[in-house]
């Protein structure tokens, strides 16, 4: 055997990924976000059902997001400390944190009607927060464990936006009559049902795809090891026994780590900057409140197509965004374009908020054009994390994969904790009283970035409320 050669000894043949295995994880992306959906999507429902006042929409969905956010991080952050320091028990711990989700939904739904007529608001609010805990180390293990598979998992997430939506409005077609029926609690109760049916669905699968050994974090390496053994084959880099030709993959520092800087962009910029925009400045301030609805409903039904197109092409094709993003599968790297143009129109965002008699304000007065951008830049976000997500994994490995979603989570949080202290501060004022009006550029963004995080810190304490009801109730007092 000359020098350059080496021999690959493992006899693991390549297995693709079962359906079952795909099922698996299509349901866990269909249940992550359900009981976030409980408490955002049918936010309206909640304030009536414990007897809020309509005014406290804002302050409520604020509260309840911002905390879930909050606790979700710091779960993927206590998971991202295990999988990256132990290679342990993963399979048994992903199995256990998925039948907990199920069970708490059940425990939503008995917090949710309990109660009497004002109901537990502050025991409702700390178990969605409980239930943010468990689907942060849900996502951890998924991302652990996923594999190729990924990509199911990332197209059933905006999937749940829309089923909830349909399930919300067929519910208020049968309990509309607010006369015959108590429509509020019906229609969230039957969402929290509905949580309990999908979740259950997405344990009792996963469950069975990771009870048995043949889909454990050793097996998914080795069968990467004999996937690309047997991609070298068909090259013609490596021969049918393991020996290695010339200088195959032999590429060193920074070389090596390309293919996975790009998915890593877009997952960062993707999702950790789209909800610092996403709804409160984009459309929230860009265009009149009657319009608000419509564009979300357009944003909701597009922005489901690219995590689903990827998952399509990776399905029926050799060329998906899970597969290594080198030679004829290569041109993934030119979808960076995405959070390219969905940082153009976060820059074009913040310039007609403070420039508004710049040609870019006055452009944006017309809605559609406001619309335009704001669907654009919700499709940008949702193309830049269906194709990057799913291309950490096959261009790096499983610890790189959670490592990428750690970061995105950190990004996400902390800019929208700045946002919405921003915005807190942005609405204290009109044109007259301006308040950085004789400053600069640079001195007038320190303003608004000192204030966004001191409003911030002011958020982050609210959080760890005993009371929810009159936290609520003194931040309108004041």
């Amino acid at each position: 055997m000359s020098p350059g050669t080496t021999t690959t000894r493992s006899n693991h043949q390549y297995k693709p990924d079962s359906a079952i295995k795909k099922a698996a994880l299509f349901f866990a992306g269909l249940s992550l976000l359900l009981t976030m959906r409980v408490g955002l999507n049918g936010a309206a429902f909640c304030l009536k059902r414990f007897q809020l006042d309509e005014k406290l929409f804002g302050i409520y969905v604020s509260r309840i997001y911002s905390a879930m956010e909050l606790f979700c991080l710091m779960s993927v952050t206590i998971g991202t400390i295990y999988v990256q320091t132990y290679e342990k028990y993963f399979e048994n711990i992903s199995i256990g944190v998925s039948i907990a989700f199920s069970f708490i939904n059940i425990i939503l739904l008995l917090v949710f009607i309990s109660g009497g007529k004002d109901g537990r608001l502050t025991g409702f609010y700390w178990t969605l927060i409980a239930s943010a805990v468990i689907y942060g180390q849900k996502q951890v293990f998924i991302f652990q464990l996923a594999g190729e598979s990924l990509v199911y998992y990332l197209a059933a997430i905006p999937l749940s936006g829309i089923m909830v939506s349909t399930f919300q409005v067929l519910t208020l077609k049968l309990f509309g009559d607010r006369r015959r029926f108590n429509t509020d609690l019906l229609v969230v109760g039957f969402q929290i049902c509905l949580s309990v049916v999908i979740t259950s669905i997405a344990a009792i699968l996963w469950a069975q795809v990771f009870v048995k050994g043949e889909n454990s974090l050793v097996n998914q390496k080795n069968n990467r090891e004999a996937k690309k053994k047997q991609k070298d084959i068909e090259n013609g880099s490596v021969a049918s026994n393991g020996q290695t030709y010339g200088n195959a993959h032999n590429q060193v520092g920074i070389l090596k780590d390309l293919p996975v800087i790009s998915p890593m962009i877009m997952s960062i910029i993707g999702l950790g900057t789209t909800f610092a925009f996403y709804p409160s400045i984009a459309p929230g301030k860009l265009v009149d409140f009657k319009y608000i609805n419509n564009i979300d409903v357009i944003i909701m039904i597009l922005s489901s197509f690219p995590a689903a197109l990827v998952a399509i092409v990776s399905e029926v094709t050799d060329y998906g965004a899970n597969k290594e993003w080198t030679s004829t599968n290569g041109f993934w790297h030119a979808f960076l374009f995405f959070p390219f143009v969905q940082v153009v129109c976060e820059i074009l965002f913040i310039k007609v908020l403070h420039f508004p008699k710049s040609e870019t304000a006055k452009m944006f007065k017309n809605p559609r054009v406001a619309a335009f951008f704001s669907v654009l830049f919700f499709l940008c976000h949702a193309t830049s994390v269906g194709v990057g997500m799913a291309g950490v994994f096959p261009n790096s490995g499983p610890k790189t994969t959670t490592l990428n979603l750690f970061l995105t989570m950190c990004t996400m949080n902390i800019l929208n904790f700045l946002s919405g202290g921003y915005m807190l501060e942005y609405n204290k004022y009109d044109r007259a009283h301006w308040p950085t009006r004789a400053m600069g550029n640079c001195a007038a963004f320190r303003f608004w970035l000192k204030k966004g995080a001191i409003n911030g810190l002011v958020n982050v304490k609210a959080v760890f409320t005993r009371n929810l009801r009159r936290d609520i109730l003194a931040a309108v007092a004041t």
